[in-house]
């Protein structure tokens, strides 16, 4: 006779006697859930006796099994009656159906997996029975039991021995082992104690986990519960249930019980490669388990849901699919990043990468990838699918065997599908490729402006709080980059109660750019973008660089050499410091001369590894970086400290000794110098985001239609300097013209934030000017404008604008003009303008410039010397206005950075949601003639110099705002030549 196996297993592991109570309710409640799970069916339930008998559980721990869920229904508010048993020796307890809890039940019929129907009958009958039981039985006496438990432990240190050389084995030949160490003994009823939702008062409420060593981390441990799930694909029927399917179903069980052996054998090769993935010291720890228990159903789940994404990711049959999620995806990069020779500058992240196929094919597109997931699942399988798979179709699966839904007959079931569906080589790994294991939140916290795109598909549902997926996607990407997003909302953790999350319904993603300095970009597919005009000046500059003697020769050459030396593309582009209000005036107006940067060394990237890069530092002349240690100029924008090879070869001539003395001599006077501050970076995000305005600003706007009077309207949204405004109908009670392209909720009006057409809240009544409105909003400007006159603080709302706002200067009755055209409808037609408004210029500006005048009446000179001033200032009894009073021409250096033929961005004055590429046509005093490309130049426009309507190249897509592109002209049918 054996001794108790939950003592002698104690004993085998040295806890007899100082076993942790712990520990010890660990095996009882395994056998206590194994049991009850299986009473209500009579083979079942033998085998749980049997299984019982076979390890010859003591009195005492058959008692405490019993006692577990006496324990539960305890807990769960159940009085139990008890009395004196004299064969327990002891007070025992006596159950009826009604004692037992629902919840109890249920938690066992899940535990049951539907091998079973649990009642409370049965569970009823399975206490008492179990007391009843071994109250018939001898009790075994403590010197019995401790010769029993030392046989028990040399037979258990056979086993260890027998279990280690399997074990061994088992590494040797790359985890495809035999069937004993993994046979169907596994199907024993030892459920997991995890899958349980039982707790012992005895435990403090704690949850009641498995026996575990406590020297293996929880990373070891998760990945024991995939090798469980992943070795326990092919084991789930007993060789007795086989032998009843196979007489019922020969030949079509047969083959599936061969395409299970089979998937069995995949499974086996990627858990034997995938462990590899995470170190040596890892791989070893987790071989080195050995507790056999039946898998998790979640960990089972994985398994089979592996097998189909397989097929999606990495095989032909998945193409479809592919092509409907990644396609778009990939084609927006290709178009986003025209220029093939410079996508390795460009810095991708996938998270949530899965099995990695879309960060493989951005990848072969050249780009720097690095994708991210979290799932040990996917990190094991990918790296198989990308560092051990080579031959095309090489493996194949049965992924639907399992499956009886949608079948239409076992054939079906049965196909095979191969993987993967190309071939790669064995020796060229694509080292633009990397992959970084963790939850993305946190893998990403010292990743701020890292990358130029994001690339999520079906991953941000997966965020507990979606907001956080979004902050973090924008802190990690460079000013001006881009998120492209493709997937359902269909939130993972949608059916888990104990998981706090936040569910965001579709339409939260159309008010993105409620988040501050991320904006959504509109038919992102069919903006336009300076791609291939730049990669002209690239080509005209390699051209020009073999041109060493012309580049020498005449000044125009000198123009163009300053294009190949400055780094600047002036005159065919108008440089970022020539815009008044360029976005990043502020940051520029650091890097003056003598500041020392630090920079990449791009030379260095393939000598680099784990995303190190080579640095070092450079002193600012000019627009060059002139690197340290260096007497010449050194013009490749490039980024632990490594200087230039041409530093370095330099140095290094000197031989060791003299290279510390090149270091010292470098390094010691940079100490003094001055650079920038560690915040430059954020300072530069920070420009790009803090806008004046934000969206339901409401501000009075002057009526596109009937000029003599505001509106009040809400900023509808915001995008650098450039807001839309609409006006609502709760703000605005009178007649609305069809053509009123400001009124309602689908109106899109842009203008700058310092546009003429704004004015804060209570300007109207402040100037006495029009105010169209509801009579609410008058009352409540009227009380802004008595409160200006007076000098008290004005009643502002917080959604007001204020004046100041709007504008740095301080507003005042004296600082506005009404300014008409002169003609009868002068009154009607008149435009408040402020005094330094630059759509005013003296008298004679028109002709001194060659610019078309406009007459009296709304008559139009063509030439203007047929309109004399003194004449018509005499018969008008009019006096011109001192030139002194207007905006003065800037000097000839400020304006040659617009050179005729040179490049910007423009916004459209008569559709002003428009913004187009556009050329600098001449120069007329102050205001530049823009031309639109591809448009004939009776559509060309005047824009101030310091305009806020004209724009950097870049400027749309730094924004994401659509870019219009160039009207491109039809080309006239080719004549049919005429039969002879």
């Amino acid at each position: 006779m054996r001794g108790c196996w939950v003592c002698s297993k104690m004993t085998a592991e040295g806890k007899l006697r100082n076993a942790s109570r712990q520990a010890e309710y660990n095996y009882i409640l395994m056998m206590s859930i194994a049991m009850s799970g299986q009473m209500e069916v009579e083979s079942a339930r033998g085998k749980a006796e049997g299984f019982v008998r076979s390890r010859q559980f003591c009195h005492v721990h058959v008692v405490h099994a019993a006692q577990y869920l006496l324990t539960e229904m305890e807990v769960a508010g159940r009085r139990v009656s008890h009395y004196d048993d004299p064969s327990c020796g002891g007070r025992t307890a006596y159950v009826t159906d009604g004692d037992v809890p629902v919840d109890l039940v249920a938690a066992m019929n899940r535990n049951a997996q539907n091998r079973a129907l649990i009642t409370a009958r049965g569970v009823s009958s399975f206490i008492n029975d179990a007391f009843k039981r071994v109250g018939d039985e001898a009790a075994v006496d403590e010197e019995q039991r401790k010769s029993l438990a030392d046989e028990e432990e040399e037979e258990s240190v056979v086993d260890e021995q027998e279990q280690e050389t399997a074990s061994l084995s088992f590494e040797m030949v790359g985890f495809t082992g035999t069937s004993s160490i993994f046979s169907d003994s596994r199907d024993d009823f030892m459920t997991s104690c995890e899958s349980s939702s039982a707790t012992c008062n005895h435990c403090e409420g704690d949850e009641v986990k498995p026996y575990e060593d406590n020297d293996v981390d929880a990373e070891v441990r998760e990945a024991e519960k995939i090798l469980n799930a992943f070795l326990c694909y092919g084991l789930q029927l007993s060789s007795a249930h086989k032998d009843i399917i196979l007489k019922s179903h020969n030949d079509h069980m047969r083959n599936v019980l061969r395409c299970v052996d089979c998937n069995q054998e995949v499974l086996k090769k990627i858990i034997g490669y995938g462990l590899s993935v995470f170190g040596e010291e890892f791989a070893t720890k987790t071989k080195r388990i050995r507790q056999k228990r039946r898998p998790d159903p979640h960990y089972m789940a994985k398994v089979l849901s592996t097998l189909r994404q397989i097929v999606r990711e990495w095989t032909v049959e998945g193409k479809p699919e592919r092509d409907a999620t990644y396609k778009p995806l990939l084609d927006v990069v290709r178009e986003r990043y025209p220029c093939t020779s410079g996508r390795s500058s460009v810095k991708i992240m996938v998270p949530g990468s899965g099995l990695g196929r879309l960060a493989y094919e951005l990848a072969k597109e050249g780009f720097t990838v690095e994708g991210n997931e979290f799932s040990m699942v996917m990190l094991m399988t990918s790296s198989f699918l990308l560092n051990a798979c080579f031959e095309a179709e090489e493996h194949v699966i049965y992924p639907y065997v399992l499956d009886k839904s949608n079948s239409w007959s076992y054939g079906d079931q049965t196909r095979p599908v191969h993987f993967p569906d190309l071939g790669k080589s064995r020796t060229e790994a694509p080292p633009n490729f990397s992959m970084i294991a963790g939850d993305f939140l946190e893998v990403t916290q010292s990743r701020s402006s890292q990358f130029d795109c994001v690339v999520t598909a079906w991953f941000i549902d997966t965020a507990k709080n979606i907001i956080d997926y979004i902050e973090t996607i924008y802190r990690i990407l460079k000013p001006g980059g881009t998120w492209l997003n493709v997937g359902p909302l269909t939130y993972h953790y949608e059916d888990m109660i104990e998981e706090l999350y936040f569910r965001f319904a579709m339409s939260f993603f159309h008010n993105v750019e409620l988040l501050n300095g991320l904006v959504k970009h509109n038919d992102l597919l069919s903006s336009w973008s300076w791609s291939k005009f730049l990669s002209n000046l690239v080509k005209m500059d390699e051209k020009e660089k073999k041109l060493e003697e012309e580049r020498r020769g005449t000044s125009e050459n000198g123009n163009k050499r300053e294009l190949v030396e400055d780094g600047r593309m002036w005159p065919y582009v108008v440089p970022v410091e020539a815009f008044a209000e360029h976005v990043f005036g502020e940051y520029t107006d650091k890097l003056v001369e003598g500041v020392v940067v630090e920079y990449v060394m791009k030379e260095y990237d393939e000598f680099m590894e784990h995303n190190v890069k080579g640095m070092w530092l450079a002193k600012i002349v000019k627009s060059l970086l002139r690197c340290s240690g260096s007497s010449v100029q050194y013009n490749r924008l490039t980024y632990v400290y490594m200087p230039p090879k041409f530093v370095a070869d330099r140095w290094l001539s000197d031989g060791e000794e003299g290279l510390s003395k090149h270091i010292q001599s470098t390094m010691i006077p940079l100490q003094h110098a001055r650079s920038l501050r560690r915040q430059f970076e954020d300072d530069r995000k920070r420009m790009l985001t803090d806008t004046k305005f934000k969206v339901n600003d409401r501000v009075e706007l002057l009526d596109y239609n009937n000029s003599t009077r505001v509106r009040p309207a809400r900023v509808k949204k915001v995008v650098g300097r450039r807001i839309c405004v609409h006006v609502k109908e709760e703000d605005f009670d009178g007649d609305v013209d069809e053509d009123d392209r400001q009124f309602g909720e689908d109106s899109e009006f842009w203008v700058d934030q310092a546009s003429f057409y704004l004015f804060h809240v209570g300007w109207a009544c402040y100037n006495n000017y029009g105010l169209g409105s509801t009579k609410e909003y008058r009352k409540h400007a009227q009380k802004i404008a008595e409160a200006l006159s007076k000098g008290d603080d004005p009643p502002f709302a917080p959604s007001d604008v204020t004046p100041a706002k709007l504008r740095s200067w301080n507003v005042s009755k004296g600082g506005y003009l009404r300014v008409g055209m002169d003609g009868p409808d002068v009154e009607s037609e008149c435009i408040p303008l402020h005094c330094t408004s630059p759509f005013m210029f003296p008298v004679g500006y028109a002709e001194k410039f060659d610019i078309k005048l406009g007459g009296p009446n709304g008559e139009c000179r063509l030439d203007t010397e047929m309109f004399d001033w003194n004449d018509y200032l005499q018969q008008s009894g009019a006096i011109a206005a001192p030139e002194s009073l207007f905006r003065p021409v800037p000097d000839e250096k400020y304006m040659d950075h617009f050179q005729i033929g040179a490049k910007l961005e423009s916004s459209d004055m008569c559709e002003n949601h428009l913004i187009c590429p556009a050329t600098v046509a001449a120069h007329k005093g102050r205001l530049l003639q823009i031309h639109f490309d591809g448009w004939e130049d009776s559509y060309d426009q005047l824009f101030d110099v310091h305009s806020s309507d004209i724009f950097p190249l870049g400027w749309c897509e730094m924004h994401g705002y659509k870019l219009e592109p160039p009207k491109i002209e039809e080309e006239p049918p080719k004549k049919k030549k005429k039969k002879t």
